[in-house]
């Protein structure tokens, strides 16, 4: 074979590579998007509305009906407002999730069965504080407040428990698209899958709606997760196959970058939730 085809196969199978790798990540982020979307709507749409409503029932009779923080009145249970939050705080976040856990996976395998539980203390470490908010003064002010970030803390451990085998499910289940009659059906879902991906992409750009330098944190630690975390597993696996952590054990240069990739959003998750929580203790003692 000739010099001239050799480097023309070469750069044919290089394409074909790239081609298949930017289909990987797309699956990867539709099955996460379809899975935190789900996870989302049952753990922070349906275990939200209970947590509010064991909230409500802890508050004292000059509590019920004061407006909270979002403008809604303790006590009340509206239709309007449980869509919201199912939306919003359900399926919208959720989708988030699911990007994280899609983008971060590997780093959580090793635990086998306990991958669920391990991603949603991930989650609750560096995210945590975009929910447990320091100046919403309701966990302070309603019912009792260890009571609140107890179950507020709660959903993020059962999301992580959800959407682990909703992901996996939905990998194992959904074939990319393809012409074939199979391929075509799940086409709906891919399209909504990446709706959802574009809305959460210009959320995390323009930081949540949050505002000063609360806006900076809500764009670059989401962003951090779901974009540079994968980018340096790429550059991982190029020195040593990484699939899980335990692959790296006899490469310690490779290992010790990993580690350090997972613990730099964790160290400034957990300050962002010591603050949090200092803010929110502080109001209620």
């Amino acid at each position: 074979m000739s010099t001239a085809a050799t480097v023309g196969v070469s750069e044919s199978a290089e394409s074909t590579s790239a081609w298949l790798a930017l289909g990987g990540l797309i699956q990867a982020a539709v099955n996460g998007a379809l899975a935190g979307a789900i996870a989302g709507a049952l753990a922070g749409g349906v275990g939200g509305r209970i947590a509010m409503r064991i909230t409500a029932i802890m508050a004292t009779d000059a509590e019920q009906g004061a407006l909270t923080d979002a403008g809604e009145r303790v006590g009340d249970i509206t239709f309007e407002g449980t869509l919201a939050l199912i939306f919003f705080g359900g399926i919208f976040s959720g989708v988030l999730g699911g990007f994280v856990f899609a983008a971060t996976s590997r780093w959580f395998r090793d635990a086998g069965r306990a991958t669920g539980v391990l991603f949603g203390v991930f989650l609750l470490a560096t995210l945590g504080w975009g929910v447990i908010e320091g100046d919403n003064f309701d966990f302070a002010t309603f019912g009792a407040v260890t009571a609140n970030l107890a179950m507020f803390a709660a959903i993020f451990l059962l999301f992580g428990v959800l959407v682990a085998p909703l992901y996996d499910w939905i990998r194992s289940s959904f074939p990319r698209p393809s012409l074939t009659v199979g391929g075509l059906a799940v086409l709906p879902a891919y399209a909504l899958g990446l709706l959802m991906t574009a809305g959460l992409l210009g959320a995390v750009a323009a930081g949540f709606g949050a505002e000063g330098s609360k806006r900076w944190f809500f764009t670059i630690v989401p962003a951090y997760l779901i974009l540079a975390m994968p980018l340096a597993a790429i550059l991982i696996g190029r020195r040593r196959r990484f699939d899980r952590v335990s692959e790296l054990k006899d490469d310690p240069l490779a290992i010790a970058a990993a580690l350090a990739v997972i613990i730099l959003p964790v160290v400034v998750g957990v300050a962002l939730d010591a603050q949090a929580l200092s803010e929110i203790l502080g109001d209620a003692y």
